[in-house]
């Protein structure tokens, strides 16, 4: 019979400097809840680990955040207060998306037909 584990060796140093995804894959295979806090820096190229916390000997299912850098907004000092947090490992902002967003408003939609004799729907149900 296979002991079980019930605590991770979190070694926050070791993380440092390497890329955010990483970092949180490496601490879910311990068995650990990642959280990421992104902190606008320009002292870190955006997606790197600067922090992990807490360290040392935790007991698995704990939650440990992993502090990413991320690009200063341009207009804010350093400081700035950390971006919302993620699980994703990935920066905000920085997704694959084109930011068209959801179109016009002035297709066909799906609603019912606007024309001589129908009548308007107030969506009150």
């Amino acid at each position: 019979m296979a002991a079980t584990i019930t605590t991770a060796d979190v070694n926050g140093r070791a993380l440092v400097g390497h890329p955010v995804a990483m970092a949180v894959r490496r601490l879910r295979h311990l068995g650990l809840k990642v959280r990421v806090v992104w902190l606008p820096t320009a002292s870190q190229p955006a997606g790197i680990v600067v922090a992990v916390r807490p360290g040392g000997s935790r007991p698995v299912g704990s939650r440990i955040t992993v502090i990413g850098a991320q690009r200063p907004h341009s207009g804010h000092a350093g400081g700035a207060p950390a971006g919302p947090p993620t699980t994703d490992g990935q920066p905000p902002g920085h997704g694959h998306g084109k930011g068209h967003g959801h179109g016009s408003g002035k297709g066909p939609g799906k609603g019912p037909a606007k024309g001589p004799g129908s009548k308007p729907q107030l969506g009150l149900g």
